[in-house]
């Protein structure tokens, strides 16, 4: 399957092909690890010296992104981080898609579930080989803050769709802490009520695709 995926990616350029050859070996295993159902344990784009994030990035994110479902590049430094500051919490990731991060997440111990309304299971071409790595239950945002707003204390969504309210009126009914990873306003990622309340009281570098300005945020919403 890893073979279909990137069958596309290369240049015509010979001159390109060494640089490609070595990224693809870094980009083989992680697709690799994620198409088996796991969440890479591993750093891979520092590995990879940039050369991924740098060359032939959009071709290389599509595959992950709009194939696979997995906006965030999921690393093991970042997730240790996020995961330390999550011990002793219950928490609840909206807009889970296949649950990569809850996965991430479940695997150094956490206690998270993650929710998602599945929308984009009706869109052609979008998600097409989305991996499922956990339970995701079927829930909307706004309904998943009402149904486990008492009993969860941090809120985390990933990837907001670009101008769309659902984040904004899930965070002003929950009552605890958020972590919101994606691009901050002015970016493809929710909308500016969302941001105009929207406290950040501390963050997690996180890596990026070329060109992509996403990071996490850790923060309290005031609604």
């Amino acid at each position: 399957m890893i073979d279909q995926l990137v069958k596309n990616i290369f240049y015509k350029d010979e001159k390109e092909h060494d640089q490609i050859n070595n990224a693809l070996d870094y980009y083989k295993k992680y697709v690799n690890t994620l198409l088996n159902g796991n969440i890479p344990d591993y750093n891979w784009t520092k590995d990879a010296k940039g050369i991924i994030r740098n060359i032939y990035n959009y071709r290389f994110r599509r595959i992950i992104t709009v194939d696979l479902g997995i906006w965030p590049i999921l690393e093991k430094e970042w997730l240790n981080q996020l995961a330390k500051h999550l011990q002793g919490k219950k928490c609840l990731e909206i807009m889970a898609a296949g649950g990569a991060i809850t996965k991430g997440l479940l695997d150094r111990g956490i206690n998270i579930i993650a929710t998602d309304d599945y929308s984009w299971n009706e869109k052609e071409d979008v998600h097409t080989n989305l991996i499922k790595f956990t339970h995701v239950e079927k829930l909307d945002a706004i309904n998943s803050v009402t149904k486990y707003n008492n009993d969860y204390n941090t809120l985390i969504c990933s990837w907001p769709p670009c101008n769309d309210c659902e984040l904004a009126i899930a965070a002003k009914n929950w009552s605890g802490e958020i972590i919101y990873i994606g691009e901050y306003n002015g970016g493809c990622n929710a909308n500016d009520e969302f941001f105009n309340h929207f406290e950040i009281l501390d963050e997690i570098e996180i890596p990026r695709w070329q060109g992509i300005y996403d990071n996490l945020y850790i923060g309290k919403y005031h609604g």
